[in-house]
This record gives structure tokens, sequence and C-alpha cells, in this order.
């Protein structure tokens, strides 16, 4: 009866065009990754010497999405390459809708992968484009990402997505590559890729050596710290990052309020060297990618500085902000229409340029209604790993007494 409702409806994953027949939602990632065609892309993708090459002949305009993240382009009048990396429980998922000339990518997470508001969004400009047909939609879609774990997260990420889809009203989809589970995990128990790149004018697919690509796109440290900043219980959302019609990463205003708790959190992960702070942030740490660590460090760095900024946990709000592709590099909009003055600091580099190897010595003051604080962030051992002090709460180091002139303000004793 499912199977029939779903032929009605119109949904369906197909592979070689012909339809894949479940009848439970439990066999659905099995069904998919035992598929011989689906076996044969996936081995294609790992031995092909293109797929760790970067896209050639120019500087391509990248649109990079990040974990809760997606991203919609009008593909036949903007030449953009979408990209996504750090997936090992996680999916990425593309799809490319030839009916509409709609181009979709989204980093999908346990959590974003069960939500129906975060597939509609997935699909919204698609079928926003083809409102106006009662045709059945056609995708092309690709995925990779969902390794074999100990935690079954991987797994779950995977078979929530495919069932979603395969039962999805009014679309076909056209399965081309399904790079998980199996297929994606190595003897070792490491992931064969994490990256994943699609320009969808030529159908081309890449996975390129990390990052992918070197420029993540702008606001890198805001971007990465919205997960982090959403509280508990809130439902599952896809953030939509890039504008098809006006072609700019376009960020909204999100308003956050950060709890005395989670600055503590934050600032006491940035004590921890790499190992620790891996091994506490994620949810496959040892098989994480190069950029994982560094870009937990930039979202704690940003949630304590905007701690000190916007006391009394009180919400704030970071300013919208749109930037356009100059050829190089993401630019400010506000200034990419000053011929011959774009201000370095528009412009977004690699992720090194987001938390620089310089020391930091600028104490931070947190102000809360009955305390102050001071946090003083400069560099240990680990180059990445930094002192962060806020006196009276439970990991506080005792620091010896200050000789200079200058005392250092006396504070009253905060509760843990």
């Amino acid at each position: 009866r499912d199977l029939y409702r779903l032929l009605i409806e119109g949904s369906m994953i197909l592979i070689d065009n012909e339809e894949l027949w479940v009848a439970r939602h439990t066999e659905i990632a099995a069904a998919v990754t035992s598929h011989p065609s689906i076996s044969a892309s996936s081995e294609a993708l790992a031995s092909s010497s293109l797929g760790h090459a970067d896209f050639p002949e120019r500087e391509r305009k990248f649109i990079y999405v990040l974990q809760g993240e997606t991203a919609s382009v009008e593909y036949e009048v903007d030449d953009a390459v979408l990209a996504s990396d750090d997936a090992t429980t996680c999916v990425i998922a593309a799809a490319v809708c030839r009916d509409t000339g709609v181009a979709t990518i989204a980093h999908f997470d346990e959590l974003t992968s069960k939500s129906r508001v975060c597939l509609d969004k997935f699909l919204a400009a698609s079928e926003r484009s083809s409102a106006e047909h009662d045709a059945v939609l056609s995708h092309d879609l690709y995925l990779l990402g969902g390794m074999v774990e100990s935690s079954g997260v991987g797994l779950s990420t995977l078979t929530n997505l495919l069932w979603s889809l395969h039962r999805r009203p009014g679309s076909h989809f056209h399965l081309r590559l399904a790079c998980v589970q199996g297929l994606n995990t190595l003897p070792t128990g490491h992931p064969r890729h994490r990256s994943l790149a699609l320009d969808p004018s030529t159908a081309e697919v890449r996975v390129s050596a990390p990052p992918v690509p070197p420029n993540r796109g702008p606001q890198l440290p805001q971007r990465l710290a919205h997960h982090w900043l959403t509280p508990p219980g809130s439902p599952s959302v896809l953030v939509s990052i890039y504008d098809a019609k006006h072609q700019e990463y376009a960020l909204g205003s999100c308003t956050y309020t950060i709890p005395r708790w989670l600055a503590v959190n934050a600032a006491y992960l940035l004590t921890l060297d790499s190992e620790t702070l891996l091994c506490k942030t994620s949810t496959s740490p040892f098989c994480e990618g190069p950029n994982f660590v560094r870009d937990v460090r930039a979202a704690m760095k940003f949630i304590v500085l905007a701690s000190a900024e916007f006391r009394d946990a009180k919400p704030f709000a970071p300013a919208a902000t749109a930037h356009k592709w100059d050829g190089h590099a993401w630019i400010d909009a506000a200034c990419s229409g000053l011929a011959g003055e774009k201000p370095p600091a528009t412009r977004c580099h690699s992720p090194a340029d987001i938390f620089p190897s310089s020391p930091y010595h600028q104490p931070v003051v947190v102000e809360g209604t009955r305390f102050v604080e001071h946090l003083h962030l400069h560099h240990r051992r680990d180059p990445e790993q930094m002192d962060v002090d806020i006196p009276g709460s439970s990991w506080s180091s005792p620091k010896p007494k200050e000789t200079h002139q200058h005392p250092a303000p006396s504070m009253p004793a905060v509760a843990d």
C-alpha cells in the first residue's frame, strides 16, 4: 500500500531510471548502498585522479555551506561551484533540478535530517520556481558522508534523509552518487571522503584535499557559532546563506542570547588542548578533518567576545550583511561599487585568517548584574590553545600575585 501511494503521489528515488523499491524506512540505506551502480559511482569517485584536483582553468566562485546551512543557485546564470566538507556522521546533499535550473546544497546532521521543515527549505528554491507547473520535478541527487561508526548517528542521518526524499510528493530524485556508509568508510574506520564539490552546470563532482574550498565564505566565526548559540530544544532549522536572485552571500539577522553558563563553557573549551577539545565536541573525534578543532575554537572565541560586548545575557543581533564575488574573493556588497577601493578587511580568505596565530593580549571583560570577570586570553605551548581564566569559576587556576604598580581590580566572589 505504501509503495502504491508513493507512485500515485509522484515521489520516488530512482537509480538508473528504475524505482527504488523498499517497504520500510530501515531498509532504504542498505538498498541504496548495495545497488551495483551506486557502488560503481562511489568507487569511480575514489579512484579518479580528478577527484582530488581543483576545478581547472580559473579561480572558481565557491558557495560553501557549513553544517546546518543550505544554499541554492540558478546555475544557468550563476557560474558557481557548490561545496561543503567535514562530513563524517553528517550527510552532504546536493540536488540539481534540470526542470527549473536550480541547484541546491545542504549539510544535514541527525537533527536536521529528521525535520520536514528543513527538507522543505532544502528544496524550496526549485519547487518555488516550478509553482506554475503541475509536472513532477526531476532532480539529480548527490550524497556524501554518513560513515559507519559505533554510535549509529551516520546511519540514522542517512536513513532519515533518504526516506524523507523517497516519500516527498511531486518529485523524482535520480540518485547519481551515494558515497555513504560502507562505501565511505575505510577498513581503519575513517571516512574515505569528507568533502563534496559540485559544478551543477557540468554535473562534475569532486572531492578535494581539505579544506574545500580554501575560501569558505564570509563571516565564518559567526556562522560557526550559530550551531552553538541555538538554545537546546529549539526546532532544527537549516540556515539559508545565499541570495540566488542577487548572487550574494546574504546572512540574515539572527537574535542570540548568551547565558553565563554558555560563556563559561566556551571559555573553558578554549583552554583545552586539541585532543581533549576534539573528544569533547565531536561525535567522531578520531575521524575529523584538519579544520574541526580550529573551527570550534573560532566559534568559542566569537561566543566569549560577544558575551563581553553584549552584557547581562541580553539578546543581541549581529548586523545582517551581504557579500558579492569579485572574481577572486567575497567582498562586502556595500563596498563592491567603489572602483579600486576594496578594503582588505572586507575580503575573506583562508580559515587561518579567521583565527590567526598571533597572541591575544587584550583582557576581555564580562560584566553581569552581580559580578565582573576578566578573561585573559594568551597562547600556551599548543599554538592554538589559550589560557582563559574566569576568577571564581570551578576550573579557575590560582594566579601568582601581581608585582607591578597597578594592582588587579578586586572582584566579588562568584558562586559556582
